[in-house]
């Protein structure tokens, strides 16, 4: 975490805050954006195309449908 939020600042981020947390993916994110009155969520895609990924459902796609602020899926690799 503190090398994406290094480069996230480095890149111009204004405002970066780092949360460990546990549990289920979908809930947890939507949880820490609730409690940080964040506006936007970005998730990246990793997983989505293994046949695993796409019979579990997509984390993506669960916290697009679901969640009240905009969502950015960035297309991850590795």
């Amino acid at each position: 975490m503190r090398t994406a939020a290094e480069e996230a600042l480095a890149a111009g981020a204004g405002q970066v805050e780092q949360v460990a947390v546990v549990g289920s993916p979908v809930e947890t994110l939507l949880d820490v954006v609730s409690r940080a009155e964040a506006d936007l969520l970005v998730v990246g895609n990793r997983g989505l195309n293994s046949l695993r990924g796409r019979l579990m459902g997509s984390v993506p796609a669960d916290v697009t449908r679901r969640s009240s602020v905009d969502v950015l899926v960035v297309h991850t690799t590795g």
